[in-house]
């Protein structure tokens, strides 16, 4: 009995520690606050889609077509998290993807470019990695990615 009541304190203890679990919709909730809030302070000019992803084209290129998930896309881009901190770059060369194998933000936002478009996404967690840490990328993060769309084909 007398090992019972510190391992019972023990257990709330560990249990408080665990970082919040948020529902899809309330991460998303959280994430278009984040998003407004910097759009505002980096006086981005752009428009939300009915997904919540952020597009801001800077030039939206040339032609009139644009890429379909079944392209290959070839880019030069830069990712940051939205405390500035760089975490995925081209090194301002073109770098060659199949759209459908990227994730879903870039997936949209791409096809709201044109052959030679620059712009900014600004996409939701939940259109990037949810959840799930990857390397330098925490859970549920909004990530901005400055791309230049090169060529798809």
């Amino acid at each position: 009995m007398k090992l019972l009541f510190p391992l019972l304190v023990m257990l709330l203890i560990l249990g408080a520690c665990q970082p919040e679990v948020l529902t899809p919709a309330e991460q998303a909730a959280v994430d278009q606050s984040l998003i407004e809030e910097y759009v505002a302070a980096n006086q981005l000019d752009g428009a939300f889609t009915a997904s919540g992803l952020y597009v801001a084209l800077a030039d939206s290129g040339s032609g009139d077509t644009f890429p379909t998930l079944s392209d290959t896309v070839s880019v030069v881009y830069a990712g940051y998290l939205l405390n500035g901190q760089l975490f995925d770059s081209s090194a301002g060369n073109a770098v060659d993807f199949p759209l459908n194998r990227l994730i879903p933000g870039w997936q949209e936002g791409l096809r709201l470019f044109k052959r030679g478009g620059m712009g900014t996404l600004i996409v939701p967690s939940g259109q990037a990695y949810g959840t799930r840490p990857v390397g330098s990328i925490p859970a549920n993060s909004v990530l901005r990615f400055d791309i230049e769309l090169v060529d798809f084909y």
